[in-house]
């Protein structure tokens, strides 16, 4: 079996990637212009979760009135017992 062999920069290259990946990561993120990117999203999503927060409390607010509204509007209906049927059926016992 033959070994495979690897020229001395290849080997380098395969021995300092993950760090050279990193230095350049770091380089990448400390950069003013993405930074200002990154706070732009940020800024823009705490804005748009502020937005449908102020949505969400108005449609229970809105929820909550109709709820108010319906309690206030609520219709009365008597109960019909025994207690109110006995006096009319003696005084108009059924056919049979």
């Amino acid at each position: 079996m033959t070994e495979e062999t690897i020229t001395p920069a290849a080997r380098f290259y395969r021995l300092h990637r993950d760090e050279q990946l990193a230095k350049k990561k770091i380089e990448y993120e400390n950069r003013p212009d993405v930074i200002a990117k990154r706070e732009e999203r940020e800024r823009k999503r705490a804005e748009k979760e502020a937005e449908k927060e102020a949505k969400h409390a108005e449609k229970e607010k809105k929820i909550q009135e109709r709820v108010a509204i319906a309690a206030k509007t609520k219709r009365n209906i008597k109960k019909v017992t025994e207690s109110t049927l006995a006096p009319f059926l003696e005084s108009n016992p059924p056919a049979l």
